[in-house]
């Protein structure tokens, strides 16, 4: 009986120690405090709230039975007026067809999904605050459409019930969060999603991807000050700065240390990137890049410098032993020939033997390779033979990314893209055959790549991805993408360089070059990682959750994606590498141990990856241009249309670039749907037809 006892108070712990963690992860959710947990009561027609200092207290109070209500909830009213945000709530009650996951899909744009009762949920959802007077039809609308809503409304003070709260006394049921995340809606968005039969005038702007900005506060100090600087000096985005100095940095860092999600992960991360900066002519990415160009001078000056000196001593080596060997062999001779009753055969039998022993026991000591720390040839072969010289892996430096597409398309394009795709994880293995030099095996291939472009260079590459052709292979969805807005900052007056600054940036390059972080050189490639800590590890894994469900969206294209799944070790390797530079000793030169990565950094990542996220999907979209363009097209003449209109009836007018091609009228529709300019009606029969927005100005 006791044992038993026993189990259920363990139980019962282990469940209210889950219940604050997942207090904690609303709280930073909701930028909040635990100043913002509140009890609302009413007593004498007013209501009174408490406060809890610290969450240790608000739990214990949600756990007194003597406790009115036990409802503690999270205030996050200051983080909706900070962001001018207004919100939707519903009620409903799941149908019993429905399974969770499923009830969970119809209403995924929602923000917040939580259940306060075995198959009753709330869902809210965050709008801009323009559309404070749409607020209200869309409640409506959503009530009398959808059979399972119990009720919708529009509300100002928005407070967040914690776990533990106990919504329905007699059921004894608590608070369970199926979703959180602070995620704004468009009103059209919003209709297309839940199937409303509303109409509202289309607002283009808002389908328009939007460039994400850098996020330079987020960087590490020094990488702030230097992409700050830089960017003013050249004047150009700090993007253009910020993707050349990344890639660099990480090349650097290359398999000296690996970043590890957690002990028993199999998946080791080298902090090296492939990056793209693309951008139009004179937007100011190539005169930053060459300047970052810089920084590798004096490593290469060094490197070249300890390879000559290590080619004196290995020549010097090597004649020493040779006039050694020859020496031994000379004496070994005479011995033997001073030996008598040997006769001439036998004799020069031992003496072959003696010396092929000693031959074959002198140490060979391998010839010195020099180190190289970037290459800007695109080319099969010298990738092959530097990547087999250097083990710590090299940085492809290009200018412009036509030589790299030049080789994709040429007589040996599938073996280059092979190659490629091999050195991407940093364990690759490659055997290299050439008549001239025989074979050469290359393991542990690191291959960090970065290049500038234009638009029109890169998109005819992305196209035939989209395409599905032979291309989408999943090379281009390995390469992160920065393409900003135009700059359009002139400064009032010329500012230069920061020296010091620029001297602190070449001293990291130079503790990179460096740096073991701790690691003894016989250390195996995959005993040298680096760990998030705890408190990091759960943050990565919501943040995976993240692009899970981003990549379950079924309206974004299955190239995009590919990309999604591809970039989970993005959060990992910009992580490791902000570790790093904030545990750089400018003074000392020198890169400080230490033994996790930390929850600040790997925040930091975070925000860095869905910036990069945002660019990808700016890149992949320009692929798919042509089917925006017959949209436009559409819309533009949609006045020479029936109200009600089919396929067919597009393809007889034979419009410019559509002709009589119905699969790109059904394309072109199928985006105007997403922006409520046409709406398909229920098939009657074997014709399907649109409906034109009556609120269109024609």
């Amino acid at each position: 009986m006791k044992m038993r006892k026993r189990k259920e108070a363990n139980s019962m712990k282990n469940c209210i120690g889950n219940q604050v963690k997942a207090i904690d992860m609303l709280l930073s959710a909701f930028d909040a405090s635990t100043k913002d947990l509140k009890v609302y009561s009413k007593q004498n027609d007013s209501i009174e709230t408490e406060t809890f200092s610290i969450l240790s207290k608000a739990v214990e109070w949600l756990k007194d039975k003597n406790a009115k209500g036990r409802n503690v909830f999270i205030d996050i009213d200051k983080v909706i007026k900070r962001e001018r945000l207004i919100s939707l709530k519903a009620k409903f009650k799941k149908p019993n067809k429905l399974s969770t996951e499923e009830f969970l899909e119809s209403i995924r744009t929602a923000s917040i999904v939580y259940e306060i009762q075995t198959g009753r949920f709330v869902a809210i959802w965050f709008f801009d605050g323009e559309n404070d007077e749409k607020l209200t039809p869309l409640a409506k609308e959503l009530r009398s459409r959808c059979s399972y809503c119990e009720s919708a409304i529009r509300i100002k003070n928005l407070r967040i019930p914690v776990p533990l709260s106990n919504l329905h006394k007699k059921e004894n049921f608590n608070v369970i969060y199926h979703r959180v995340r602070m995620k704004c809606v468009s009103p059209i968005s919003f209709i297309i999603a839940n199937k409303l039969d509303i109409w509202l005038e289309p607002n283009f702007d808002e389908f328009d991807i939007k460039r994400a900005r850098m996020p330079v506060d987020r960087l590490p100090l020094l990488l702030k000050e230097v992409v700050q600087n830089l960017s003013r000096v050249h004047c150009c985005s700090p993007d253009y700065v910020f993707a050349p100095l990344i890639t660099m940095l990480g090349s650097l860092i290359g398999h000296k240390v690996h970043a590890k999600e957690a002990p028993n992960s199999e998946l080791n991360v080298p902090a090296t990137f492939w990056m793209i900066s693309v951008g139009d002519s004179g937007a100011g990415k190539s005169p930053v890049h060459l300047k970052l160009r810089e920084l590798y001078l004096i490593l290469n000056d060094t490197a070249k410098k300890c390879y000559e000196d290590a080619m004196i001593e290995y020549n010097a080596e090597k004649e020493i032993r040779k006039l050694l060997k020859a020496e031994e062999i000379k004496n070994i001779k005479a011995q033997i020939t001073k030996i008598s009753g040997i006769n001439s055969e036998k004799r020069n039998s031992q003496i072959r033997n003696l010396r092929d022993g000693l031959i074959k026991h002198t140490p060979i000591f391998a010839e010195p390779t020099l180190v190289r720390y970037s290459t800007n040839r695109a080319t099969l072969s010298s990738l092959q033979k530097l990547l087999g010289d250097n083990e710590n892996g090299i940085l492809m430096d290009l200018e412009e990314l036509k030589g790299l597409i030049n080789n994709l398309s040429g007589a040996r394009g599938a073996e280059y893209r092979s190659f490629l795709l091999e050195s991407n994880s940093g364990f690759g293995q490659h055997d290299i055959d050439r008549f001239t030099t025989g074979t050469a095996y290359a393991k542990n291939m690191l291959l960090s790549i970065f290049s500038t472009t234009q638009p029109g260079v890169l998109r005819p590459q992305i196209g035939k991805t989209i395409k599905d052709t032979q291309d989408n292979d999943g090379l281009w969805q390995r390469f992160n993408y920065v393409y900003p807005e135009h700059y359009n900052k002139v400064p009032k007056e010329h500012e230069k360089l920061d020296q010091k600054l620029w001297e602190e940036l070449q001293s990291l390059f130079v503790a990179l070059s460096k740096a073991d972080f701790g690691f003894e050189s016989g250390t195996k490639l995959k005993h040298r990682t680096k760990l998030l800590d705890r408190k990091a590890h759960g943050i990565y894994r919501e943040w995976c959750d993240h692009i899970l469900e981003l990549r379950a969206d079924n309206s974004i294209h299955s190239v995009y994606a590919n990309y999604l799944s591809k970039i989970k070790p993005l959060v990992l390797k910009i992580a490791l590498l902000f570790e790093i530079v904030n545990n750089f000793d400018p003074q000392e030169c020198l890169i400080n141990n230490f033994d996790y990565i930390s929850k600040e950094n790997t925040e930091r990542a975070i925000f860095i990856a869905n910036y990069l996220e945002a660019h990808a999907r700016v890149i992949f979209g320009i692929g798919s241009d042509v089917d925006k363009e017959n949209s436009d097209t559409i819309y533009n003449r949609i006045d020479r249309l029936p109200e009600k209109f089919s396929i067919r009836d597009i393809a007889q007018l034979n419009w410019k670039g559509i002709g009589r091609d119905s699969k790109k009228v059904r394309k072109a529709l199928s985006i105007l749907e997403q922006r409520l300019v046409v709406k398909k009606l229920p098939k009657i029969g074997r014709i399907q037809q649109w409906e034109v927005n009556p609120l269109i100005r024609r």
